[in-house]
């Protein structure tokens, strides 16, 4: 239900520290490009949802690289807009990110950059600490008992990886259909200039995978609220079996229509990610003491 998240700023862009964890530490600065991609065939495309998500699945976890915005509206508001691109090769992920919503009316930005198991935030609307305006963030970092205090809100961030990655790639949004049924017959056309079958759909709500995110529930139980009971989709698959798109679109009562479009492109193109220079850059001891 990745989809539904309303993220706070601060943990839209501490997010996609995700899967980090294991990989070699570039400290003050480095790149990561990932490996060439695999040519992808055109597949036969099913009707099944079950089916079609399967496939979309092996497809994803065989290309290096993607970029994603993912945008959200609740009522007349801006609920935010993400946009990512995310790289791997072997265990070394790299990712760059921007968040941006308008809460008070005010345009609020995040940047991130993720290489290896480090992390770099930073808020265009204030710096990390005086004229250094990004803050560096690794695991050890949460795990240090001096910054206890500092870490706690990251902590809480950090836990969300695996979810997190899932939403990058556009996997949490084709776990979401394969409990799914169809409401209408797919439908060939051209996307953005690619090939693509559209499907529309909808989910029972008690059947979305949720795993064991209290948030994920809390959304869950919100909806429930307003009285909705399906979770209704349409999905673009190009003819490699790569989602292209994915849009979510309900009423939820007196809060008033929600929507959700997240878009994927730039299959395996290479991701390159650099350290913002040094001088720049403060750690979590910086931002609260130790």
């Amino acid at each position: 239900m990745r989809s539904l998240r309303f993220l706070p700023a601060a943990v839209a862009a501490a997010v996609l520290v995700s899967g980090c964890t294991g990989t070699k530490d570039p400290n003050a600065g480095g790149s990561h490009r990932p490996a060439p991609p695999p040519t992808l065939a055109k597949v036969k495309l099913p009707d099944d949802p079950s089916a079609l998500a399967d496939l979309a699945t092996r497809q994803i976890g065989r290309m290096p690289s993607v970029r994603m915005t993912a945008t959200s509206r609740l009522g007349g508001n801006d609920a935010g807009t993400i946009s990512a691109s995310l790289g791997r090769s072997g265990s070394a992920p790299a990712a760059s990110l921007r968040f941006e919503e308008a809460p008070t009316g005010t345009l609020e930005t995040v940047q991130g950059l993720m290489i290896g198991s480090t992390f770099y935030m930073r808020d265009l609307n204030s710096d990390a600490a005086p004229g250094k305006p990004w803050l560096r963030l690794s695991v050890a970092d949460l795990n240090d008992p001096r910054l206890r205090q500092v870490a706690g809100g990251f902590r809480n961030a950090v836990s969300q990886i695996a979810s997190a990655v899932k939403q990058a790639t556009g996997a949490s949004d084709i776990a979401n259909i394969k409990p799914g049924k169809l409401t209408a017959k797919p439908v060939e056309q051209t996307l953005d200039g690619v090939r693509v079958r559209r499907y529309t759909g909808t989910t029972d709500l008690a059947k979305l995978p949720t795993g064991n995110d209290a948030q994920d529930a809390q959304i869950a139980a919100q909806i429930r609220k307003a009285g909705v009971t399906r979770f209704p989709w349409t999905l673009w698959i190009d003819e490699t079996g790569l989602p292209r798109k994915f849009a979510v679109s309900m009423k939820l009562g007196k809060r008033g229509a929600f929507t959700a479009n997240s878009t994927y492109g730039n299959w395996g193109a290479p991701v390159e990610v650099k350290a913002p220079p040094a001088n720049q850059v403060t750690g979590l001891a910086g931002v609260g003491g130790k």
